[in-house]
């Protein structure tokens, strides 16, 4: 069990407290106060979380940072938030970024892996912060955030390869692939997706006329969640009832999967490549490398689809070259 830490920069709730600790209480996190926590989570609110003040005293504080963590957490849904995770000399660790339902569910899936972690591990590497909290301006809230000890580290040993120690540690639980000729309702079942009673309402990413004549014209639409209570839109046709059915899955945050086909047919967004793409699995490297400076859009089979200015662009390994496909909306379409 982890032991966690919530700190809001202000002195009102913050939004999403309720729903965060309610997902950390739910995955096995205990709440305690600072001076017990081994986890430290700065909720920070707008896009970019933090204002430039604040920002500065949390990297005070940070003497190594964990890249890979911070864009886990940024994915596509906040390019310009500013997130900082990283750990002092006592290896003690800070998860500084703004919280609303896109970064929530990724804040406790990068806590999972710490739960992989042997409690030797980072038990022994909790200590007190390295400077008194007068060095810190006092009207900082960052300077309420230094009184916190015994803060949690995800640094891996590299060491003594061969000691069971080591391998027992590292060991990680395999998840196991999706089959690649599952159907929609396997689909479901894997992603643990379930029906609920709650409505679901298009995206603004998907609001486009031609997006939205597509969707309406589907005959039966029904609401689904996952384990985060995140709802998503199930759009059949001609029905939710066979397993030849023609399946869209359409997240909150603007993706869209079609469940009915093999293989990645996806628009892309953070839920989406979470689903497609899990922590198991690296997001596909040959998609980035020829897409050079577009954004990936979606995914057709082996082909991508790129966005930038509002115009979309196509390619895959066998045809390097891009095509311009004309506008995103109409693309996605």
């Amino acid at each position: 069990m982890i032991r966690t830490h919530l700190y809001t920069f202000n002195s009102t709730p913050h939004p999403f407290q309720e729903s965060l600790e309610q997902q950390l209480l739910e995955h096995g996190h205990s709440l305690v106060d600072a001076s017990d926590a081994q986890v430290i989570l700065c909720m920070g609110e707008e896009l970019q979380g933090f204002d430039e003040i604040g920002l500065q005293q949390i990297e005070q504080q940070l003497h190594e940072r964990f890249l890979g963590a911070e864009l886990f957490i940024q994915a596509r849904a906040f390019p310009f938030a500013r997130i900082r995770v990283g750990y002092n000399e006592h290896r003690q660790l800070i998860i500084a970024t703004p919280v609303d339902e896109s970064t929530l569910f990724r804040i406790v899936r990068l806590l999972e892996q710490f739960k992989r972690m042997k409690p030797e591990r980072y038990e022994d590497k909790i200590g007190a912060l390295p400077f008194p909290v007068s060095q810190l301006t006092e009207s900082s809230a960052v300077a309420e955030l230094s009184k916190t000890t015994s803060i949690v580290t995800t640094e891996k040993s590299n060491t003594t390869t061969n000691s069971p120690t080591v391998l027992e540690v590292t060991q990680q639980p395999i998840e196991l692939p999706l089959s690649p000729t599952a159907t929609w309702e396997e689909r479901l079942l894997h992603w643990n997706l379930v029906l609920c009673e709650h409505a679901f309402t298009l995206p603004p990413e998907l609001s486009h006329g031609g997006i939205q004549h597509v969707l309406q014209s589907a005959p039966v639409h029904k609401t689904v969640q996952d384990a985060f209570s995140r709802t998503m839109g199930l759009y059949g046709f001609p029905d939710l009832l066979r397993p030849t059915s023609r399946v869209l899955l359409v997240t909150s945050d603007g993706g869209c999967i079609a469940l009915h086909r093999r293989g990645y047919n996806a628009v892309l967004s953070p839920i989406v490549e979470d689903l497609l793409f899990p922590s198991a699995t690296n997001f596909p490297h040959w998609i980035r490398s020829i897409l050079k400076d577009h954004t990936a859009l979606a995914l057709e089979g082996t082909t991508v689809y790129g966005q930038m200015r509002g115009e979309a662009i196509s390619c895959s390994q066998q045809r390097p070259q891009h095509k311009s496909e004309g506008k995103v909306f109409s693309t996605i379409a």
